[in-house]
């Protein structure tokens, strides 16, 4: 897992957003499969992919129930905790490869999403 925070964590204290949205970028690499899933601490499935995605690229956006603490995120049988932090309003993900995931904590919606 490699962790960016847009701004920097210690900088954004003063932030306290309620409603964090989850932002998904998809997309197909040549001789990988994506086994996906992701779900809440508190076991609620948020997204699901097995092998290949139907498009080549696509970015997705969903919501977080209120309550949620951490994601758990299961990608190619690997299992990883990602804390929720509720003083940024985005958390961005990526899939690279067969096991890295590219984690953004950001206050301002990516421009390509």
């Amino acid at each position: 897992m490699r962790y960016t925070f847009i701004p920097e964590e210690k900088d954004n204290k003063s932030i306290n957003v309620n409603d964090l949205k989850l932002l998904l970028h998809l997309y197909n690499e040549k001789d990988i499969l994506k086994n996906i899933l992701i779900k809440t601490d508190r076991g609620n499935i948020l997204y699901s992919n097995e092998g290949v995605f139907k498009k080549k690229t696509e970015f997705k956006e969903l919501e977080l129930p209120k309550d949620t603490k951490s994601l758990i995120i299961i990608y190619n049988n690997k299992k990883n905790r990602i804390e929720v932090k509720k003083n940024y309003k985005y958390l961005y993900i990526e899939f690279r490869g067969s096991d890295l995931l590219e984690i953004v904590y950001t206050t301002e919606k990516p421009a390509f999403t």
